[in-house]
C-alpha cells in the first residue's frame, strides 16, 4: 500500500476475508481505510523488508474516495534481491515460477508479444513457498498477482542495461 506521502507498507489480507475484501478494491482506486492492525513482520516467505505491516481484519472499513486529494502512482514495485528473501537460501541463484490456468496463458501471451529483449518480467503480489524436502523456492500466482513485461520503471531499465554490459552488447 502507498499513502499520499509515497510511504510504502506491506498489507496482508488473511485468506478467510480476502474474497470479501477483494471486491472492495479497484486497481488504481484511492481509498480511506480504517480499523486495521499494524503488527510486526514475521519474515515468513514475504518479499518485503519493513519491520511492521498492515493486517486487515473482519472489521476493517474500506471507503472509496470520490475526489482524490493526492496522486499515487498506479504501479509501485519494491525490487528485492533474492539473497535478502528469508525463504531463499544464500546459495540460491534462481526461483521456480509456477503460474496456473488462465494466468499462465496470459503470461505466455504477454511474453510472446514482448518486442524488447531481454524481457524484464516483474511479478507482483504472488505467493512464495519453500519446499522443506527439496529446498526449492517457488513463486505461484494468487488472485492479486500481476505481471509486467518490460515495465516502465527505472529498475527494469537498469536491469536491461546491466545485461547488455555483462554480455558486451
Amino acid at each position: 500500500m502507498n499513502d499520499q506521502y509515497d510511504n510504502r507498507m506491506h498489507c496482508w489480507i488473511p485468506s478467510p476475508i480476502f474474497v470479501e475484501m477483494d471486491k472492495a478494491f479497484v486497481k488504481g482506486g484511492l481509498y480511506a481505510i480504517g480499523n486495521f492492525l499494524i503488527t510486526p513482520y514475521t519474515g515468513k516467505y514475504r518479499c518485503f523488508e519493513a519491520g511492521l505491516h498492515i493486517v486487515f481484519t473482519i472489521t476493517t472499513v474500506i471507503s472509496p474516495l470520490i475526489e482524490p486529494f493526492c496522486s499515487i502512482a498506479e504501479e509501485v514495485f519494491n525490487f528485492t534481491n533474492l539473497k535478502n528473501i528469508p525463504a531463499a537460501l544464500e546459495h540460491d541463484s534462481h526461483l521456480i515460477v509456477r503460474f496456473w490456468d488462465h494466468f499462465a496463458l496470459h503470461f505466455d501471451t504477454l511474453y510472446n508479444e514482448a518486442t524488447v529483449r531481454p524481457v524484464i518480467i516483474t511479478i507482483s503480489s504472488c505467493k512464495m513457498n519453500r519446499n522443506n524436502y527439496s529446498g526449492v523456492t517457488t513463486l505461484t500466482n494468487m488472485p492479486a498477482t500481476s505481471i509486467h513485461m518490460n515495465g516502465n520503471c527505472p529498475r527494469a531499465a537498469t536491469l536491461r542495461n546491466r545485461f547488455w554490459e555483462v554480455n558486451g552488447l
